[in-house]
């Protein structure tokens, strides 16, 4: 009777657990269940103007991200579909995709070899790639200048990786770092002199440094780190509708407007890429 009953106990503690993986939606949405829901879930940062973040006077997100997300969701659905935008930040936008908590990460995501293990991603939707952000009167001029000095990142990202082993490699130059919990709390840092330069993706940087005479950024990259709508992992349908619908964007002129709207300036020599 009591092997019975440890019998039955295990059945039933697996039974919910399989129960409990069920309903948190763990394994993830396919693109038929979201057209069947007639719904997108989207992560989108609330941290990263001008690419996503919180306008307090409509306390709805807004940005490139966001209008990028909406475009697609508005794609794969048709113009009565509904896209969910879910906050998430650095350290969440991957870990909530694998949960199954959303079906897309709109979150100024750098393609990686180390991120494609996790994740798929799209055709690369941005181009970037890792540039440096100083304040306006600082003597830094070219990445040399940077030896010694300290580089201001947020929880969860590779670009204090990135920029430390491009500076390395290519001037032999060793950076200090200091890890923030975004980059809004970088930039008031390298203003009050806590940091010495910002080192991330050249679009991040674009938009923090939009408007603002108190920080430059220094021309040129030191990576080739296009930024991709990220999937989860096998989802293939997901991945041809998204690139589907951001071709349709690419061709139609959507994209080009979205990058002038909030980057304030014409996008750079090849994008978008030729349809």
């Amino acid at each position: 009777m009591r092997r019975f009953r440890l019998v039955v106990t295990a059945v039933a503690i697996v039974s919910a657990t399989l129960a409990l993986a069920g309903c948190g939606g763990g394994a993830g949405r396919s693109l038929a269940d979201v057209q069947k829901d007639n719904k997108l879930v989207v992560g989108v940062k609330y941290d990263s103007p001008p690419f996503g973040s919180l306008n307090p006077s409509t306390n709805r997100p807004e940005g490139f991200d966001i209008d990028i997300a909406e475009a697609i969701g508005k794609k794969i659905l048709g113009g009565n579909g509904n896209v969910e935008l879910k906050k998430v930040d650095t350290s969440t936008r991957i870990p909530l995709l694998q949960q199954g908590e959303i079906d897309l990460s709109v979150a100024t995501i750098t393609i990686t070899n180390d991120r494609k293990k996790q994740v798929d991603f799209s055709e690369p939707y941005l181009p970037s790639g890792m540039a440096i952000m100083v304040p306006s009167k600082s003597s830094i001029t070219s990445p040399p200048d940077l030896r010694g000095k300290t580089n201001c990142i947020t929880a969860g990202s590779v670009a204090g990786d990135l920029v430390a082993n491009a500076l390395q490699s290519k001037y032999g130059v060793s950076t200090q770092r200091t890890v923030l919990d975004s980059y809004p709390t970088c930039l008031l840092a390298l203003k009050q002199g806590r940091v010495d330069f910002i080192g991330t993706d050249q679009g991040t940087l674009l938009g923090l440094a939009k408007g603002d005479g108190d920080v430059k950024v220094i021309p040129g990259l030191l990576t080739d780190e296009p930024w991709g709508i990220a999937v989860r992992k096998g989802n293939d349908k997901m991945v041809v509708a998204v690139n589907n619908a951001l071709n349709e964007l690419f061709r139609d002129g959507t994209w080009a407007k979205l990058y002038n709207k909030w980057l304030g300036q014409a996008p750079p020599q090849g994008w978008p890429p030729a349809q």
